[in-house]
């Protein structure tokens, strides 16, 4: 007759099942909420490096679709950001027109040559959008998930993919932006465009899969700003007395009783 052993397996197995649950659960209360059920994007590795800080400086009360305006904003941006004291490149985000435009003053501008132009990702999302077609649907939804996981090749693929588009459909401002954003980051030195690679878009939440470009954060804080302005038409001095405080108002709370 063989002799039985009793074993404490069960007694193990539940133990190590509650440790790993309690495991599992601080891992989920450390990891940044996002109202997205499922992360769809996480087939594109991320390159986030956690939320970016966001400084509201003054506006230009410019309208950036003439040459002189144009001139007149980079070399207020330029000396906003102190380049002359500790920065070297400066990053200007623009769309459409003004990069058109704001790419021939920086060639004919000498003072104005250290800018880097860098086209809005979240523009460039949209008239993807608006010229999707069934061919080019997995490129913009690779376009889509390289912004939100903050991954140049991803991004760089798909526009390789679907650039051709706005050539067939006559979006020249489109044709352009393509060109020169390529021309500018194979010309920058070594660092640069590494710098840019890492840096295509910022998730402001944190969360892995809710990165934005420059432009679309940009976008939601004038809603903020535009939340605190006078009602009717607000003069420059009402810009600036928000755009200097924002951090200050977003902290405010109101109550409704």
């Amino acid at each position: 007759m063989k002799e039985q052993k009793y074993e404490l397996t069960g007694y193990c197995d539940n133990v190590s099942t509650i440790v790993s649950r309690r495991k599992r659960q601080k891992c989920e209360e450390n990891t940044p909420k996002s109202k997205v059920k499922a992360d769809v994007y996480n087939f594109v590795t991320h390159h986030h490096d956690g939320p970016p800080q966001i400084v509201v400086g003054n506006p230009i009360s410019k309208n950036p679709c003439s040459y002189d305006a144009v001139k007149d904003v980079l070399l207020q941006i330029k000396n906003d950001v102190g380049i002359s004291n500790h920065r070297s490149w400066p990053i200007v985000g623009c769309d459409g027109l003004p990069y058109v435009i704001a790419s021939r003053v920086i060639k004919e501008t000498a003072d104005l040559q250290d800018i880097l132009l860098q086209p809005g990702l979240g523009h460039w999302e949209m008239n993807m959008a608006k010229e999707v077609i069934f061919t080019y649907a997995l490129a913009l939804y690779v376009f889509r998930a390289g912004i939100r996981r903050n991954n140049a090749e991803a991004i760089f693929a798909a526009r390789l993919k679907f650039s051709p588009l706005f050539f067939g459909m006559n979006k020249t401002n489109y044709q352009k932006i393509e060109i020169l954003d390529l021309l500018m980051r194979e010309s920058a030195p070594k660092e640069i465009q590494d710098f840019l690679s890492k840096h295509e878009t910022f998730s402001q939440s944190g969360h892995p899969s809710k990165g934005e470009g420059c432009d679309f954060i940009l976008e939601s804080k004038n809603k903020l700003i535009k939340r605190w302005l006078p009602p009717g038409g607000p003069q420059d001095k009402h810009w600036r007395q928000t755009c200097c405080n924002l951090d200050k108002l977003e902290k405010v709370t109101f109550l409704y009783i």
